[in-house]
């Protein structure tokens, strides 16, 4: 019965006329049958004989396997609709998963656009000072930089910033709120492939150098990976191998928290030597530089008026903590005792 219902809804031309011609004349019959029995008349009765051989001899013209083919291809159609449905759901699917794999491929190789000719160009463009320097800029909130190689350099008023980012881009900053950098020191990591996106890349071995440095440490009894930074100002965050070349630029004066190094017990050679030993640790001054700003301090140490005694503490303090080695002691007791012998 459900399939006649269904060929009377979604059957074709000939197949509805003739299951509604036959269906009303069916109806119609027992309509007149029914009245006739409950006291219509024999009109009813008679009519009701007529279209019920009526209805039997039009059921004769019709071939019921029309319905069900009408059917059948009804239902082919139907399910062809849904397979067409089905493939471009899929196909739709199938280009957004292309698509958004090609997104996160595009993000994830930022860096391979930039070759080396791409970078004497883009050097040119934004007209990049011959005397510049590289640092890894870990992070600023204010210029909304995370993880980004650049190129920086400064006239007398401003500190510039070349970002290889997405795309390049300059900022500028006032160099008078960059006169202090202070050190960060052990800083949690949230994501240990932080600069994965940059290594592999021409980029990367530019860069290579200013890479954080990892360590692992044991907090709460689970393992955290840390690192250490310097901060230029109050926001631009930078990896502590970009100390030197940010120094070099903007000659700024490196501040040190009372925890790491205390002014009441040293006085300021003493921190002088202490920096330097803190750069060059953190690999941000080769040794080559150490060597030199090592002896710079060591040598205005011995020429300074101080007091003899004054020098002597100075001196052991600085070999005590293993700033300077027992020879450069010695040398420097030495040079001084000249310079005594000298002025006397």
């Amino acid at each position: 019965m459900r399939k006649y219902l269904r060929a009377m809804i979604y059957g074709g031309r000939k197949t509805k006329l003739f299951l509604w011609v036959l269906a009303l004349s069916s109806s119609v019959s027992v309509g007149c049958i029914i009245a006739c029995i409950l006291g219509a008349g024999m009109p009813f009765a008679y009519a009701g004989f007529l279209g019920t051989i009526f209805s039997l001899a039009y059921s004769q013209l019709g071939d019921f396997k029309d319905v069900t083919r009408d059917l059948s291809k009804d239902d082919k159609k139907n399910r062809e609709r849904k397979r067409l449905d089905t493939d471009d759901s899929v196909d739709t699917k199938s280009h957004e998963k292309k698509s958004k794999e090609g997104e996160e491929e595009a993000v994830e190789n930022k860096y391979k656009q930039y070759t080396k000719e791409k970078i004497k160009q883009c050097l040119v463009e934004y007209k990049v000072k011959q005397e510049n320097f590289r640092i890894l800029v870990d992070s600023s909130e204010k210029h909304k930089i995370k993880c980004c190689p650049a190129y920086i350099w400064t006239d007398k008023y401003f500190f510039y910033l070349l970002l290889f980012e997405k795309k390049p881009r300059v900022i500028s900053i006032p160099r008078k709120t960059l006169e202090i950098m202070t050190y960060e020191k052990e800083h949690v990591i949230r994501d240990i492939d932080e600069y994965s996106d940059l290594r592999g890349s021409v980029m990367g071995s530019l860069f290579q150098s200013l890479m954080p440095q990892y360590y692992k440490t044991t907090v709460n009894g689970f393992t955290t990976y840390m690192k250490n930074l310097f901060v230029l100002g109050d926001d631009l965050v930078i990896t502590a191998p970009s100390a030197g070349n940010a120094i070099k630029a903007l000659h700024c004066q490196m501040v040190l928290d009372q925890s790491l190094l205390d002014p009441s017990r040293f006085n300021s050679y003493f921190q002088e030597v202490y920096k330097v030993n803190l750069l060059f640790k953190e690999k941000a001054i080769s040794v080559e530089e150490y060597d030199i700003h090592l002896k710079a301090i060591l040598s205005s140490l011995v020429e300074h008026r101080e007091n003899l005694e004054v020098f002597k503490e100075t001196i052991t303090q600085l070999c005590q903590y293993g700033m300077i080695s027992r020879e450069y002691a010695e040398y420097y007791i030495e040079q001084r005792y000249k310079l005594e012998e000298n002025l006397t």
